[in-house]
């Protein structure tokens, strides 16, 4: 007997592209968008400290990151050339945390390049290209899901608060204190800000509020639900508080954001867009 699958596994593919960075040395500070971001470095090499993790991403390493993680990379060899892809599948489970990072097969660049190929080609009817950038995309995936993951050292510290934000991320509607996280952690207040501090350099409640408002903002841009259900999935009680901290901390309401665009329509190239 065969095995059947049910649901749409990959909701959109928000952007496929090739991205250069020719300046060495410059410390980057981004998180990835929303879904999943699959990245090939074919070029160069670059330091990356994220999640907890830091590895140095070389030719032939690929890295998947999940769900705007916070990165922090340096150029190490200029010029840091990678492919990048970014979905929505929400029904697709990311690689194990040890396995996200890992050496590419020998097809994995021509499987790469022939998305990106497929991506810019519109000469091809638009449900046709619909279904062959796909296609090329599932291909992708199915040669990168790990089987072995590259080194890279884990900080003790930092991964207490990654733990513990990994089950944040699933309750944003509750409402968060201090207490509730020394709880829910098992872990004092002094031991959880040293560790979020280490792992994102700065306090709990800080980190909780900038995710709430990135998870918010992948919402506005990548869905049609109105303002007031953003605000209840990400844990505001009023749409008020989320449009004033909205605009303080990307400096557009949630409506001018959204009529926007996304990011990688306004700015042709920038890190991990």
């Amino acid at each position: 007997m065969g095995t059947s699958t049910e649901g749409i596994l990959i909701e959109r593919i928000v952007l496929v592209d090739r991205i250069t960075r020719r300046r060495k040395d410059i410390p980057l500070a981004t998180s990835s968008l929303p879904g999943h971001l699959i990245q090939l470095t074919i070029e160069g090499s670059a330091h990356h400290e994220s999640e907890g993790r830091v590895f140095d991403m070389e030719p032939g390493l690929v890295v998947w990151f999940c769900q705007d993680e916070e990165v922090k990379v340096r150029v190490t060899k200029a010029p840091w050339t990678f492919l990048t892809v970014n979905f929505i599948a929400p029904h697709l489970p990311p690689p194990p945390f040890d396995q996200s990072i890992r050496h590419a097969s020998s097809g994995t660049r021509h499987l790469f390049e022939n998305l990106l190929q497929t991506w810019h080609d519109r000469s091809a009817k638009a449900l046709v290209r619909h279904i062959r950038v796909k296609a090329r995309l599932l291909d992708l995936i199915a040669d990168v899901l790990p089987s072995e993951s590259a080194p890279f050292y884990l900080d003790p510290m930092a991964q207490i608060w990654w733990k513990l934000e990994t089950i944040l991320r699933e309750r944003l509607q509750e409402p968060v204190d201090l207490n509730s996280l020394c709880q829910l952690s098992g872990r004092s207040a002094r031991t959880l800000y040293r560790a979020c501090h280490r792992a994102t350099g700065t306090a709990p409640l800080k980190r909780i509020k900038k995710i709430r408002l990135s998870m918010a903002r992948g919402l506005i841009l990548h869905s049609q639900l109105n303002i007031s259900e953003v605000a209840y999935r990400v844990g505001y009680d009023r749409v008020q508080e989320l449009c004033r901290d909205y605009r303080h901390h990307f400096g557009l309401t949630p409506l001018q954001d959204r009529a926007a665009g996304p990011d990688y329509r306004r700015i042709k190239l920038r890190y991990h867009r």
